[in-house]
């Protein structure tokens, strides 16, 4: 699969609810991706899966955008993962731009304030 290809620089926008669904976590090997990075359909990510797409690992990658597509906000199991899902999607510290879309959760994960 992709995370084989672990010398890919850029990979502009995943659409985890399509080709990538049940195989974000290879992003977890791709440590050289730098740029822009957009990871949309995050509504159909398992946090498990989240954790490893390792986003704290790929310090060359300047802006994430995480979308979430659709969901259902009353839905407490759904809130819920996608709470648990940005808390595992966390990138590091030196992240230029950060743009979350659509995220049903009425809180954000910590690293937002503390980094």
């Amino acid at each position: 699969g992709l995370g084989m290809l672990t010398c890919l620089r850029t990979l502009p926008t995943i659409d985890a609810s399509a080709d990538w669904s049940g195989k974000l976590g290879e992003l977890g090997t791709l440590s050289k991706l730098k740029g822009g990075l957009q990871i949309d359909g995050l509504q159909h990510v398992e946090v498990e899966e989240a954790k490893k797409v390792n986003l704290r690992m790929k310090n060359h990658i300047d802006e994430l955008i995480l979308s979430w597509l659709g969901g259902d906000p009353f839905s407490n199991d759904l809130v819920e993962n996608d709470k648990m899902v940005l808390e595992a999607l966390q990138p590091h510290a030196n992240l230029g731009t950060l743009r979350i879309v659509g995220y049903n959760a009425k809180e954000l994960p910590s690293w937002v304030w503390y980094g």
